[in-house]
């Protein structure tokens, strides 16, 4: 993806990432009267390794101008979510209050999305490192 479409893109992909952790935090307080269907959680997940695997794709042909820590950002806000559902789960004394159903899938997806470009960034550089030693 290149300039504008780019730039639209990560505007639309950011809020539909708000929507859904309100949405899974709705779930969570509404004790699950108000679900996240699967199909849209996994549409979230397919546009975010789209949208990963396409910044990796330019990053190897050369093409990629980085941004600061955006992936980061996903993760963390994934991980800090659950952890508070968890937290919230374990001590509140509500026994009708459960994790929501796709809530680990969405955050166990993001960290696996994370490493997997951070494993190949890092193979980039290295790769780049030595080709710059030649």
């Amino acid at each position: 993806m290149q300039g504008r479409l780019q730039r639209l893109y990560v505007l639309v992909f950011n809020s539909v990432t708000v929507l859904l952790v309100l949405w899974e935090l709705m779930e969570f307080f509404s004790k699950e009267s108000s679900r996240v269907p699967l199909w849209f959680v996994e549409m979230y997940l397919l546009a975010l390794t789209y949208y990963a695997g396409d910044k990796e794709f330019q990053r190897w042909r050369d093409r990629y101008n980085a941004r600061p820590r955006h992936g980061e950002y996903f993760v963390f806000t994934w991980v800090l979510v659950t952890f508070f559902v968890l937290l919230f789960e374990l001590f509140a004394n509500d026994a009708n209050l459960r994790m929501p159903e796709h809530l680990p899938l969405i955050t166990g997806g993001a960290v696996v999305i994370f490493f997997m470009t951070s494993y190949l960034k890092m193979e980039y550089l290295q790769k780049r490192k030595n080709h710059e030693r030649v």
